[in-house]
């Protein structure tokens, strides 16, 4: 009885989190890839040939003139189980060094979802170095004031990383580069496999990280879709900060009251190695 209650009120709990957890919603705030190019059609010559670059296993040679190096600051969420951001950094400094240019990295890894203002401490005290670029992510609300700080910095450019989706409000003045993977466009794919998998029946749960832009692009997004092209019933969904010890312990829980759940679709790596787990 204990267990059930504690399930229900944590079941509770979470849909009025879910209810309030911005004071915008991150979906509303964004261009989807498909609007932004309508928006501005030069685009795709631009991806035509951005595909074309990153495709060649040999990049073209890019000898800098310069007597000095180009300063390149990376500030990712980094310390988790997943080693996606660790294998960004190295797959990027080893394709700079074919280029041939002259280059110096700082990077600075925090906790996903978390430690923003270990986030911000950093980026104002290299911001005070002007560095040539900076790469960031955008997550929350609070990353959104940061990258506009480093935006009215002339000198120092902003790659935006684990982002596809261009922000309505900055319009034409825009980081110099996003780069990723698209959410909703994954999302879309794990829905129609599970509806196609679950044979479009039974019950399934999702497990979010923190609140912020990757668990609305892929976790709303998700359940829209299922609730949308299914007749699969969403039954709990969980708040776990991107944390594999609250994904497991969320799961145990769930699974000990109901039994009947198809599949936990889960928002990060993470808290797929904590259900599993």
């Amino acid at each position: 009885m204990y267990k059930k209650l504690k399930l229900i009120l944590n079941i509770v709990i979470i849909s009025l989190l879910s209810s309030n957890a911005f004071s915008k919603d991150f979906r509303s705030m964004v261009q989807s890839f498909t609007e932004y190019s309508q928006k501005n059609p030069e685009t795709a010559a631009k991806i035509a040939n951005f595909k074309k670059t990153i495709e060649n296993p040999f990049p073209p040679k890019l000898m800098n003139d310069l007597s000095f190096p180009i300063e390149i600051t990376i500030i990712y969420p980094g310390n988790q189980v997943s080693d996606y951001w660790r294998r960004s950094q190295s797959s990027f400094e080893k394709r700079l060094k074919q280029t041939g240019l002259n280059f110096n990295i700082k990077s600075f890894f925090t906790k996903s979802g978390s430690d923003i203002n270990i986030q911000e401490k950093f980026i104002n005290k290299e911001l005070k170095k002007s560095p040539d670029y900076l790469i960031f992510t955008l997550d929350a609300l609070r990353h959104k004031t940061l990258i506009e700080k480093i935006m009215g910095k002339k000198h120092t450019k902003i790659i935006l990383q684990n982002i596809t989706t261009p922000l309505k409000e900055w319009d034409k003045i825009q980081p110099f580069l996003y780069v990723g993977f698209d959410h909703e466009n994954g999302s879309r794919i794990l829905a129609e496999e599970f509806i196609t998998r679950t044979g479009d029946k039974g019950e399934y749960a999702v497990f979010f990280g923190s609140k912020g832009y990757v668990s609305q692009m892929r976790g709303d997004t998700f359940i829209e879709l299922i609730s949308s092209n299914s007749s699969l019933k969403l039954s709990a969904s969980y708040y776990v900060g991107f944390n594999r010890k609250k994904a497991e312990k969320a799961a145990l829980d769930l699974l000990s009251e109901n039994k009947q759940i198809r599949f936990i679709y889960a928002c990060s790596t993470d808290i797929a190695l904590g259900i599993t787990d």
